[in-house]
């Protein structure tokens, strides 16, 4: 069985295991959209909201201008670097007619499923944590440990492994401070065929 890496219950993807999960999205604005939310390392909610916002992508500057989409939490405004790629799926999200996307508890169901298409290994019994209420529904298991939250807690592992010397700054733009940033590195043990992918994905990333 292969290791299944996770924070508190949220799954990080390998680069495999990310593209698996994208093959299995039929349509079109939904895939930009899940690339995005991977590329960027945003919040579900900010990433919707740079849909109505499209001046906040800075494309001169390799960035975007966010603000926190956390409900009943003040956070300062950042700067969200982008790479070459994190760019083209900026580009592509924002050009995309679709104007209305689904909740995250609706993009929840659709993961699950997603992962199961494309042949995801599950959680280990003793990290799987049963997320029902709003995430699942109430009767359904996440087996699978994933949710939107799983691409931003992905793409800080990677950048982490990929620029180590640079973790504050990583953190910073991730919306973090110092005193809980790190509960959502998996100190991932990435095999070296993944960490070489990582780094194609995360090349170009300047804070």
């Amino acid at each position: 069985m292969l290791m299944v890496m996770q924070v508190k219950g949220v799954r990080i993807f390998t680069p495999g295991e990310y593209e698996k999960l994208e093959d299995q999205v039929s349509k079109p604005s939904l895939k930009k959209l899940i690339r995005v939310m991977l590329l960027t390392g945003m919040r579900y909610e900010e990433v919707l909201s740079l849909k109505k916002t499209p001046e906040n992508f800075m494309k001169n500057d390799s960035c975007i201008w966010v603000r926190s989409g956390k409900k009943k939490v003040v956070s300062h405004e950042r700067y969200v670097p982008l790479t070459p790629q994190g760019i083209e799926a900026v580009e592509a999200f924002l050009v995309d007619e679709r104007e209305v996307y689904p909740q995250a508890n609706v993009i929840m169901l659709n993961l699950v499923s997603w992962s199961e298409k494309a042949g995801l290994e599950p959680l280990p019994e003793d990290q799987m944590r049963d997320m029902t209420g709003a995430n699942v529904g109430r009767e359904r298991k996440n087996v699978y440990g994933i949710s939107v939250k799983s691409f931003r807690k992905t793409w800080e592992n990677w950048l982490i492994d990929s620029y180590p010397e640079r973790v504050l700054q990583i953190l910073k733009a991730q919306g973090h401070n110092a005193a809980t940033a790190l509960e959502h590195y998996a100190g991932a043990n990435f095999s070296s065929s993944d960490l070489e992918a990582i780094r194609a994905y995360t090349s170009g990333w300047k804070a």
